[in-house]
Formats: C-alpha cells, structure tokens, sequence
C-alpha cells in the first residue's frame, strides 16, 4: 500500500500520517485511501488533510484507557476542508503546504519574521470558506491491517541486516523496521 492515510486504532496517540511510500498496516491501525479515482489527489494534498483529520483524531480526550476506537467510529467523524464554489479547494492546500514548505526551507526554522505574502496568506486564511466532510464519503472503506507473522519476519530480514532473533526482539520492542 503506498499513497494513503494511516490511523491507528489502538493507541495513546492517535495521529494520522500520509504514507507516500510502500508500507504494511498492522492489526492496531488502519489506512484509508482517496475513493473518487477521478480525482488525483496530489501528496501535498494528502499531507493538508492528514493535518484536518488530526484535528478529529488526535485530541486530548483520547489515551489508552480512552481508545478513539476503530474505523466504525472515525469514519462518521466531519472534518473541515476549504471549499471553494461549494467544491474542494485542493489548489488552496497546494499553495499552502508549497508555501510552508518554502518558508520551512529558507528560514531553517530560525526566523520568525514573516514576509508581506506570508501575512497576507495567513490574515486571509480566517476569510475562507470552510465545509464538513465525512471521512469514508471522501476515502471509502478502511483497510484493516493484518497481524505480524513468522513469514512477515523473514520478508523483513531482505530490509535489513540482522538475524531473526534480532528483528523478533525489536517487533516486541516496538521499534520501526523500515
């Protein structure tokens, strides 16, 4: 699966990721993926509204002890999207996440001072038209991941060095091997 949006379910921390590469969902969380194929959805885009649908998601009302639940429960969560003539305004969410990306890059995170364009984009922002959208109109059903297995293990050994004791000790660990 690459180009999606993953969610965990059983966490304390229930922020989504935009997953631009090829990559496996574990039982404990979910991808969720564009339904309209007529629309291409670009991955600044995707990044705009994986920063929407975290602000539904990862809240502080939510732990471990108080799950978000699964896909049943996210997928009837609206999120706000800018719209415009009552459409998506996926070119907004281009030009923001460019103009993030360029201010990021030019300023290494150590200015704070704003250009004239910066402050208009921003003083502008508040005058946008924003609307709701249920997540599984826009991206359709959830695929569930699937539970780590012996033979997922051995598939992993051709990513990277070590032994199987090894990659078997940081699963349970919890460490990322990819």
């Amino acid at each position: 699966m690459q180009h999606v949006i993953s969610i965990p379910s059983n966490s304390d921390v229930y922020r989504a990721y935009y997953q631009s590469r090829e990559f496996t969902v574990l039982s404990d969380a979910y991808a969720i993926r564009w339904k309209n194929k007529a629309e291409t959805i670009s991955s600044s885009q995707y990044l705009f509204m994986v920063m929407c649908i975290n602000k539904i998601t990862d809240l502080p009302i939510y732990s471990y002890k108080n799950k978000l639940g699964g896909w049943n429960v996210v997928k009837n969560k609206p999120i706000m999207l800018p719209v415009k003539n009552e459409k998506i305004d996926f070119k907004f969410m281009d030009d923001f996440i460019a103009e993030l990306e360029a201010y990021l890059s030019v300023t290494g995170l150590k200015d704070t001072q704003l250009t004239k364009k910066e402050k208009f984009a921003l003083e502008n922002y508040d005058s946008l038209t924003w609307k709701e959208f249920n997540l599984e109109e826009l991206f359709g059903k959830a695929t569930r991941g699937k539970r780590l297995k012996s033979a997922d293990i051995d598939e992993c050994k051709s990513f990277m060095c070590g032994s199987q004791e090894k990659i078997k000790t940081e699963l349970v660990k919890g460490t990322n091997l990819v």
